[in-house]
């Protein structure tokens, strides 16, 4: 599986899942809304916890039954303050400010990190898209230049399954600036150094910039060029 493929499943399942749980909040937050009763409640203590304000209210149920319930807010409370709730008319323990943000912080937070990952996911797919439309206009267009073989690198920066991949790595004097450029392939999860027959190695390169380019692999065997 190449890479550009697993990072793309791992995009999708983390959708998936952020999906699920987003859904699956706000499927309970209704249902909680719809057999839940408002009413208002005392802050008795405040404790702070970060991003979260953790705060014991007191609550007077309808049956006039008096309860502690400790919750966390993103709104800051005071010591006295009388908070707006809903709470279960059945277990009454179970009890949300009732303020928008706080009855749906969740599925806000779930719905942000949607919006983040499928923004990830657009501009991976634009970058990946822009990529192959490079390789295949350099392929077409690009300068065929002959380029001399210099090693068969490890990219020991560069790991997946425990393995290091491999670069063909080779250099080609300009001519008319006696300049000398050096070219690397892509990433080979084999090491093709049995493959290499001839010490001449085509590459193509940009008409304007020698910076971008694509080394022709058409010499390896298949389950070499491809990116595992």
């Amino acid at each position: 599986m190449s890479i550009v493929s697993l990072t793309n499943k791992t995009l999708w399942g983390i959708l998936l899942i952020l999906l699920l749980l987003f859904s699956t909040e706000s499927y309970y937050n209704r249902n909680f809304l719809a057999q839940s009763l408002p009413a208002e409640a005392v802050v008795v203590s405040v404790e702070e916890a970060g991003i979260l304000h953790g705060s014991k209210l007191r609550l007077t149920t309808e049956y006039q039954t008096v309860i502690d319930i400790d919750v966390n807010t993103v709104r800051s409370v005071q010591v006295g303050d009388a908070v707006p709730v809903v709470y279960n008319r059945l277990i009454p323990a179970q009890l949300k400010v009732n303020y928008v943000y706080e009855l749906w912080f969740k599925s806000l937070l779930y719905l942000l990190l949607i919006l983040i990952v499928a923004i990830v996911m657009f501009l991976f797919r634009t970058c990946c898209n822009w990529r192959t439309k490079k390789l295949k206009k350099l392929r077409s267009e690009g300068d065929r230049i002959y380029t001399q073989f210099k090693s068969v690198e490890a990219v020991l920066n560069a790991t997946k399954d425990g393995k290091h991949p491999y670069q063909i790595i080779s250099t080609w004097l300009d001519q008319k600036t006696n300049k000398t450029y050096s070219f690397k392939s892509q990433y080979l999860w084999d090491n093709p150094v049995d493959y290499i027959m001839d010490q001449i190695i085509t590459v193509m390169i940009d008409k304007k910039n020698k910076k971008e380019y694509l080394m022709d692999l058409d010499f390896l065997p298949d389950n070499i060029k491809r990116e595992n």
